[in-house]
């Protein structure tokens, strides 16, 4: 639960970051995912050798799964917010 709740936030910065690079919505969800991917990855690697600790493919699949359900439920409120403000029209002061 934590790993996925941690993930999650992390991709949710990733795509946030690179939203701002002029990517497709889906392009920069998939791209902040793989990055969370890859950090939960090396984490778990890194883990090998820290005593105490341990490596768990199951935990990687956590990070993973958190990760896009991060940059999804970001995506989705972007989405959803452009259409709110395109319904709208242009607003006058």
């Amino acid at each position: 639960m934590l790993h996925g709740a941690g993930y999650s936030l992390l991709a949710l910065l990733f795509y946030r970051a690179l939203r701002g690079e002029g990517f497709t919505i889906a392009t920069t969800v998939l791209v902040a995912v793989l990055l969370t991917s890859l950090y939960g990855a090396s984490d778990e690697w890194h883990q090998k050798f820290t005593p105490l600790r341990s490596s768990d493919v199951q935990d990687w699949l956590a990070d993973t799964t958190g990760g896009l359900l991060g940059a999804a439920a970001f995506a989705g409120a972007a989405w959803l917010k452009a259409a709110a403000s395109e319904a709208l029209g242009p607003q006058r002061s």
